[in-house]
């Protein structure tokens, strides 16, 4: 996975390949003129100006992309007005629009199927002005990382408690590990809220497993993960042993998941997760799946742990 806008994930894999030529990136500031009579002007600093960022995305039949579709998708984000961070490469370069998109049809089959679409994609940035933190100039770093895991924190309480993981402490270090992985806070939340929801799901299958024990429990469990079950089969995950767990010990269902999804092989691992988690909590969680990785070297029962 090269990068994200929103989304839309930049990815090269065998299946498909969605990426960008011709990258640019503006950076301006206003300046105030001053005329002096007999003198040259004097320039007078008034604040950054908003960068801009342009770039070319090429939709290919031949590269496993449906050009219509992605072309669609991106015209929807530029109707609704959405803003989005912009991650290259888990860099966040800002939050920012679609200002403008040009779109050229190249190749069409003789049946009137698009095959080729070159999207010429015109980029502004968003600005979103911080909250005033107050903090001592030797503390200022200190308290904003503490203000973001906050806000995550506060976000995500309530689905972590529809999922069992009802502790503050454990819904503290949940919130950490995500700012640690998606330094966006915005990002942080849509992923570990559907991370979570994931987990409710699967207490559900456990539950309706439990009832229809004497029915058709496979056809119960297909229809319950609503197409998510060839996605977890290929990240190696047991959806009934995984539901169980989920039940008794949410935690370590979540670690599970995140584990498991980690492990799948790079050309299906940004499907996988957006079956399991949608498309705009994918690499958000693909991020925090791959911290937790880490953290799990440090931690003995697992990154929820404190």
């Amino acid at each position: 996975m090269i990068g994200t806008f929103g989304p839309v994930t930049f990815e090269v894999s065998a299946e498909k390949t969605r990426t960008f030529d011709d990258f640019k990136r503006k950076t301006s500031v206003k300046f105030e003129q001053h005329d002096i009579v007999g003198l040259k002007p004097k320039l007078e600093f008034v604040a950054p100006g908003l960068d801009e960022i342009s770039f070319q995305v090429i939709f290919s039949a031949f590269l496993g992309l449906s050009p219509l579709k992605e072309a669609e998708q991106l015209r929807q984000i530029v109707q609704k007005g959405e803003y989005y961070p912009l991650i290259i490469k888990g860099k966040i370069l800002g939050n920012f629009v679609i200002e403008s998109l040009s779109e050229t049809w190249k190749h069409l089959d003789k049946e009137g199927n698009v095959l080729y679409i070159a999207v010429d994609i015109s980029l502004k940035e968003y600005y979103v002005e911080p909250k005033p933190i107050k903090a001592s100039t030797s503390t200022s770093s200190a308290a904003a990382a503490v203000a973001k895991v906050d806000k995550i924190k506060d976000a995500i309480k309530d689905q972590a408690k529809k999922a069992g993981i009802d502790k503050l402490k454990d819904i503290a270090a949940l919130a950490n590990a995500a700012m640690m992985a998606v330094k966006n806070p915005m990002s942080a939340i849509i992923g570990v809220n559907s991370l979570l929801k994931n987990v409710q799901g699967l207490q559900n299958v456990a539950k309706y497993v439990q009832m229809a024990k004497n029915k058709d429990v496979t056809g119960a469990l297909n229809q319950l993960t609503s197409g998510k079950l060839g996605a977890y089969k290929i990240a190696g995950i047991n959806v009934m042993d995984l539901a169980k767990k989920s039940q008794s010990n949410p935690k370590d269902a979540l670690i599970n998941v995140l584990s498991g999804v980690v492990k799948v092989d790079p050309t299906n691992r940004i499907e996988v997760a957006k079956k399991l988690f949608g498309e705009k909590a994918a690499g958000p969680v693909l991020q925090l799946a791959k911290k937790t990785e880490e953290l799990k070297q440090e931690f003995d029962k697992g990154v929820i742990n404190v």
